[in-house]
């Protein structure tokens, strides 16, 4: 009993420490209300979870062109080049801040800002121009602060192996097990033929036998950040042709009127260089880019409503190229990479909004039609597939041959 009493105090202490010494080295949660910050120098890289993104030197003036418009500050207009190289899929930067040395921060956005980005293409070094206006008097340190808020990252903890002490053989009359989950020989002069493993998971059989249970409870109630964070924001499930196959992908499509059955049929002729937009609009390219075009062949139903099909291609080292109506280096092409732009068929419901069925005086489309999209790439990229899809995780995935 005395040995157990010992073992009872020791507990309560150390709990004690730890609470005190928990409450000495605190460490303070991060602000998630807004984006993560990385502080570089001037010209430096700063590697973010989707891009590498470098601010030169900022600049000011009384006078700047803000999106066309020459406007005149009565403090100063602070102007930064930002070097933006995206990885792995398009994206786009979705914040910028200037912050003054006292502390105050000055967002880019409304009518006396500029920071128009669009959707930049993976492995394409893009130069975006950032503009605010600053009050008289401020002085900045020019510390752009560009990029998306990261999630948190979870870490699990170190795994234990319960030890295994065993005792020694031997013939034992008799024993009595303690609290503490020692064996104590009675009568026979025996060793020890218990472990403290054994009488621990006795005591913790029934916690034991719960535990899976349990940890499927706690799957099943956070399966909804699965859901809405992960499969429909990814293709997981594809719908996979061989380079010259045709077809059939079955899947929806959804409006205010519900979900529509949709079964349109590909099939991909290949992918072509081009100089030159779908539809024939001319682009300026950044350094390094070149533009694929897309031949491919579809057919399906005229009354389906397929205007909100979106388009990407995949080149050999996994990265995600996705259409753009207004890509990067001007011009534009179609808003939907999957119909006729002249003929698109029906469009989906927006409720008491209105839309659905054929625009006036348009003619149905047609049971089969092409398609051109063209896709802005790096140079060195080697297309490998064409993804289409409607509504994620389900897609086509369409190889190149």
């Amino acid at each position: 009993m005395a040995d157990r009493r010992l073992q009872v105090v020791a507990g309560g202490i150390g709990v004690v420490a730890i609470l005190v010494l928990g409450h000495l080295v605190s460490v303070p949660e991060p602000d998630w209300s807004g984006p993560y910050r990385m502080p570089v120098a001037v010209g430096e890289p700063a590697e973010l979870r989707y891009a590498t993104v470098t601010a030169a030197e900022p600049a000011g003036s009384k006078v700047a062109d803000v999106n066309g418009v020459l406007m005149e500050s009565p403090g100063v207009w602070l102007a930064v080049e930002v070097d933006v190289v995206v990885r792995d899929r398009t994206s786009a930067l979705a914040h910028a801040v200037v912050v003054a040395q006292d502390g105050r921060q000055f967002e880019v956005s409304g009518a006396r800002a500029s920071f128009l980005t669009g959707a930049m293409p993976p492995g394409i070094p893009v130069s975006v121009d950032v503009l605010v206006e600053l009050p008289g008097g401020g002085r900045s340190r020019g510390e752009p602060a560009a990029g998306s808020q990261p999630g948190r990252s979870l870490r699990l903890p170190r795994r234990h192996r319960p030890g295994h002490h065993p005792g020694g053989g031997g013939t034992v009359g008799g024993d009595d097990r303690s609290g503490d989950g020692r064996a104590r020989t009675l009568g026979g002069g025996g060793a020890v033929t218990a472990t403290r493993l054994g009488t621990w998971a006795r005591r913790n059989r029934w916690g034991l036998a719960l535990l899976p249970i349990a940890a499927v409870a706690v799957l099943a109630a956070s399966s909804d950040r699965l859901d809405a964070y992960y499969l429909m924001a990814n293709p997981i499930r594809a719908s996979v042709a061989e380079p010259g196959q045709a077809i059939t992908f079955q899947t929806q499509a959804v409006d205010a009127d519900g979900s529509h059955d949709l079964a349109v049929e590909f099939s991909l002729a290949g992918t072509t260089p081009t100089s030159e937009l779908w539809g024939g609009d001319s682009i300026e390219l950044p350094d390094g880019a070149r533009l694929v075009r897309v031949d491919l062949a579809l057919a399906a139903p005229p009354e389906s409503i397929l205007l909100g099909c979106q388009m990407a291609v995949v080149d050999t080292e996994g990265r995600r190229y996705d259409y753009q109506h207004l890509p990067i280096g001007g011009g534009s092409q179609p808003v939907s990479p999957c119909v006729p732009e002249d003929t698109p068929g029906p469009r989906p419901s927006l409720g008491a909004l209105g839309g659905g069925g054929l625009a006036p005086d348009e003619e149905p489309r047609p049971e089969r039609w092409s398609v051109g999209p063209v896709f802005v790439v790096p140079e060195d990229a080697e297309i490998e597939a064409v993804l289409v899809w409607w509504n994620l995780p389900d897609y086509a995935e369409l190889r190149v041959g």
